[in-house]
């Protein structure tokens, strides 16, 4: 169990170098945030899907949404498994430490341009400042999660 976590943590750690430009939000922001890009993201190339998502991400954090960061961008199977062994709220609550790093880090990233493999379903931004040097996306279904 603490390998999840961990892997969460480095996860959203990593991460954190992905995102730059976070507006602090109204309602419309923190609605628009929680939901995924549907039609317009379908005619988007997969960097400016990832620079939407790194900016809902941010945008997330800074309006203390913790817990609708971690249902968006955790992968569904880990996001399962941490409900499953009740851990989630443990993880946010060691994602909260960091949160503000989390949200420089994403800042930086966003700086940074983006190495994606030969189907563009996985991207790593290479970012110093995160344990391993990259913050890592990895598209399941349609929609970017954090990956390890």
């Amino acid at each position: 169990m603490n390998t999840i976590l961990s892997k969460l943590a480095l996860m959203l750690l990593i991460a954190l170098v992905v995102i730059i430009s976070g507006c602090g939000g109204d309602e419309a922001d923190e609605q628009a945030a929680s939901e995924q890009p549907t039609t317009e993201a379908a005619t988007q190339t997969p960097t400016q899907q990832l620079t939407v998502a790194i900016d809902i991400a941010i945008q997330l954090v800074e309006a203390d949404d913790v817990h609708g960061l971690f249902e968006k961008f955790t992968p569904p199977d880990v996001l399962d498994t941490l409900i499953a062994a009740g851990q989630l709220q443990a993880a946010e609550g060691r994602f909260r430490i960091f949160k503000n790093e989390f949200v420089a880090a994403m800042k930086v990233a966003k700086t940074v341009d983006p190495e994606f493999n030969e189907d563009s379903t996985i991207v790593a931004y290479a970012v110093e400042e995160v344990p391993g040097g990259k913050v890592k996306f990895q598209k399941i279904d349609g929609n970017w999660y954090f990956s390890d």
